[in-house]
């Protein structure tokens, strides 16, 4: 089904693994052709993307920085904070980034996290509002 997609959504992505995605780390293929299905509450859509750079859970470090808050008072919120950054520091532990486009009479740069812990993969995609050199600088879209 052809279709659009929202910027930011869950995507199952289907045929490609592990042992793919490190020869693409390490430099020993140059991209991998895989699909991924988005589904919505009103539309399934399956994308074709072409994935230029992977970066493994050991190369892939990101750090989450914020607050929560809550009416339930301070101590409540710091138990709040606490549990949240355990939580992220655990999912992000092994998790997986893929930067890539989808394919298509034009193409568009796509960010996608796989959490192993989670099994689950989520994307965002460029924003019209957003130039794709700034996306992701150095990316090669031809």
């Amino acid at each position: 089904m052809r279709g659009q997609i929202p910027a930011t959504e869950i995507i199952k992505l289907e045929g490609s693994n592990e042992d793919q995605w490190r020869l693409l780390e390490n430099g020993l293929i140059n991209k991998l052709q895989i699909s991924g299905l988005v589904k919505t509450e009103e539309k399934e859509v399956r994308i074709h993307m072409t994935i230029t750079k992977v970066f493994s859970p050991k190369n892939n470090h990101s750090e989450l920085r914020g607050s929560t808050k809550c009416n339930l008072g301070e101590e409540i919120s710091g138990g709040i904070n606490r549990i949240y950054h355990f939580a992220n520091n655990l999912i992000n532990k092994n998790c997986w980034l893929f930067i890539g486009t989808i394919n298509g009479e034009e193409k568009k740069p796509i960010l996608i996290i796989y959490y192993e812990i989670l099994k689950m993969s989520f994307y965002t995609q460029q924003l019209v509002s957003e130039k794709a050199e700034n996306f992701f600088p150095g990316l090669m879209l031809n």
